[in-house]
C-alpha cells in the first residue's frame, strides 16, 4: 500500500457508528427510561427495584477492623514478626484472615527488601570493579 492510502477503500463510511447512534438515542431517552423503571420499582417490581437500589446506593464491602499485635513491637526480624502474627491468629487475638493478610503484607515487604538488598549488592560490586558498559 502506499502510504495515505486506505487498505480497505470500500471500508465503513465516514461518520456516525451505530453504536454512537443507540448511545445518543438513549441519552435522549434516559429520563424517560429512568421513569418507567422507577415507577416500576414503586409498584413492587422487585428486579427494578434492586436496580434502583444498586445504582444509587452501592453495596457495603466489608472492612476489617484496625488490628494490634503487641509482640510486633519486639519483632526485630521479618521472621519474628511473622512469628508475631502466627502467635496472635493462635491465641485468638486476631482473625485468621486478617492474619492472613498481615502475612501477606510482610511477604511484600520481604520481597522489596531483597530488592533493596540486591540492588546494594550490584552497586557495590559496580563501584568495586569498574562498571560494566
Amino acid at each position: 500500500f502506499k502510504p495515505g492510502q486506505s487498505g480497505n477503500p470500500r471500508g465503513r463510511p465516514p461518520g456516525r457508528s451505530t453504536a454512537q447512534g443507540l448511545r445518543e438515542r438513549l441519552a435522549e431517552q434516559a429520563g424517560e427510561v429512568l421513569a418507567v423503571v422507577l415507577d416500576a420499582a414503586l409498584s413492587g417490581d422487585l428486579m427494578a427495584a434492586r436496580l434502583v437500589l444498586e445504582r444509587i446506593v452501592p453495596p457495603l464491602r466489608p472492612q476489617a477492623a484496625p488490628v494490634e499485635v503487641l509482640a510486633l513491637a519486639g519483632a526485630s526480624t521479618l521472621t519474628e514478626k511473622a512469628g508475631a502474627i502466627l502467635a496472635a491468629a493462635g491465641a485468638g487475638e486476631i482473625a485468621p484472615d486478617v492474619a492472613a493478610h498481615l502475612l501477606a503484607a510482610l511477604g511484600g515487604v520481604a520481597k522489596i527488601s531483597e530488592i533493596d538488598e540486591l540492588t546494594r549488592r550490584i552497586e557495590a560490586l559496580e563501584a568495586e570493579h569498574g562498571e560494566a558498559t
